[in-house]
């Protein structure tokens, strides 16, 4: 007797996501039936989201980031309203952003800038404050031709604040590919590791100034760089005569070193945040120096990058920065507000566009008139042609500090997305797309480098399938007998 084929697969993909719609609603009131506090709900709410779309995401090869973003848009404000309690979105995002700042303090190498050569140097000094000029001198085109309507007539900030955003490439999205596909050790590769680092060091400058754009004075500038300089003496002392020596005891128990460094990350903090407080108890009055916890965290970081349990110091804490980032851009996505009108929109797809055309305009020529030849300049200029993470953290600044509309915000956060997802595919197509520009580039002068020949009747003994660190190395060993 033939037997009927079970249909229980089928059943299943109906009851896991009726499942997790379930979990959705009902988990305001299990949480509550439990008297669990609101932020922990919150933040159990946010990483179920999280999670959910970031599995989806990662086989469907979106960038994890996009999952965060939509998974806050759909617990927020304008979807189920799981979540919508300021208080608890700002903590979310402001322990995010202490984490990620800190994290890149412990991985920024100045000996290594240093000695990076020549395209990235010059290239790392110009290329972000060209492509600030290129954003705002494009914002105020928009402006006359009536793009983007009264989100960019709103605020006189909002040029600028488009320059910043457009200056940077995502650090996170673009290592990870690098990584990935083994190439970091690639021309491409460490261009782009060398420029992001550099742009790492031009946020800091960016968040220092700020805080004092309502106010531009230059006295007030040059006091909060004088608090950051002390907090940095402060914190390189501290660490050379004390921390250094603490870590050295704890290296021994791994999980201790999360702790210190978290210890250490917030005791710098505290005191630059405090400086002001400190001054006044100690002298009667207010200098003004306080140091914004981004920045202290992110000195606290640099502070013991050198130290020799530095990389055990980042696998550590980098577990902890992946917990938070996600709650940050999850918070992201929950402050998005509901597009007033198809403007957010038309500005994003403007502005991810815009992001893209200055890479061709500022990126590649630095790299060009620095040495690289055309197809690495113009390769390496085609992957890092995405709208950086570090843009949404400046326009979540600029909105609380007044100076950016939460519309504006709204499609700076959709143009990030838009690059986003468009990453991934430029990088896998960046040498396909050199091929079709080439003749362009040749035309208007970027000549590309002469194809190698071998020569007529020579013969070769060895041969190297591949070539990376080990190969480079055999290959100059033997250049030299």
């Amino acid at each position: 007797m033939q037997q009927t084929p079970r249909r229980a697969p089928v059943s299943r993909w109906i009851q896991v996501p009726v499942a997790l719609i379930l979990a959705f609603i009902a988990a305001p009131a299990w949480a509550a039936g439990g008297d669990m506090p609101s932020l922990v709900q919150d933040i159990g709410i946010s990483l179920l989201a999280a999670g959910t779309l970031g599995v989806i995401f990662t086989r469907l090869k979106i960038p994890s980031i996009a999952a965060f973003l939509l998974a806050g848009v759909i617990i927020g404000p304008i979807g189920l309203k799981l979540v919508t309690d300021p208080v608890n979105i700002d903590t979310i995002a402001q322990l995010g952003f202490i984490l990620l700042l800190f994290l890149i303090g412990l991985e920024i190498d100045f000996k290594k800038i240093l000695g990076s050569g020549k395209p990235i140097i010059v290239t790392g000094l110009l290329q972000y404050p060209l492509t600030i000029l290129f954003g705002v001198l494009a914002a105020k085109l928009m402006l006359m031709l009536g793009i983007g309507g009264d989100l960019l007539a709103g605020s006189p900030h909002a040029p600028l604040y488009v320059g910043v955003v457009m200056a940077g490439s995502s650090t996170l999205l673009v290592v990870k590919l690098f990584q990935e596909h083994f190439e970091l050790d690639t021309v491409p590769g460490r261009l782009a590791l060398g420029i992001l680092i550099f742009q790492d060091i031009w946020v800091i400058i960016v968040i220092l100034i700020q805080p004092n754009l309502e106010n531009p004075e230059i006295g007030l500038i040059a006091m909060s760089f004088l608090g950051i300089l002390l907090l940095t003496l402060f914190t390189v002392i501290t660490a050379l005569s004390f921390v250094g020596r603490a870590f050295t005891w704890i290296a021994k128990t791994p999980e201790m070193s999360l702790l210190g460094a978290l210890a250490w990350c917030f005791i710098v903090v505290f005191v630059g945040v405090n400086l002001d407080n400190i001054f006044d108890a100690t002298y009667g009055r207010n200098y003004h120096m306080a140091v914004g916890s981004g920045m202290a965290a992110l000195i606290a970081g640099a502070s013991i990058a050198n130290l020799p349990s530095a990389t055990e110091i980042i696998t550590k804490v980098a577990t902890v920065k992946d917990f938070f980032i996600t709650l940050f851009f999850v918070a992201l996505g929950i402050s998005i507000p509901m597009p007033e009108s198809i403007d957010v929109i038309i500005l994003a797809a403007v502005l991810a566009i815009l992001a893209i055309v200055a890479r061709q305009f500022i990126f590649f020529p630095l790299f060009y008139f620095t040495g690289v030849d055309q197809r690495n300049a113009e390769v390496s200029s085609i992957r890092l042609a995405q709208i950086s993470e570090f843009g949404l953290v400046v326009a979540f600044l600029g909105v609380k500090l007044g100076h950016l509309s939460p519309a504006l915000t709204s499609a700076v956060i959709f143009a990030f997305v838009i690059t986003a997802l468009a990453t991934p595919l430029m990088y896998g197509k960046a040498y396909e797309i050199h091929g079709w520009v080439r003749p362009a580039l040749e035309k208007v002068g970027f000549k590309a480098p002469p194809e190698l020949t071998r020569e007529e009747g020579a013969r070769f003994k060895l041969a190297l399938l591949g070539f990376h660190r080990d190969a480079s190395s055999l290959l100059y060993n033997l250049s030299q007998n």
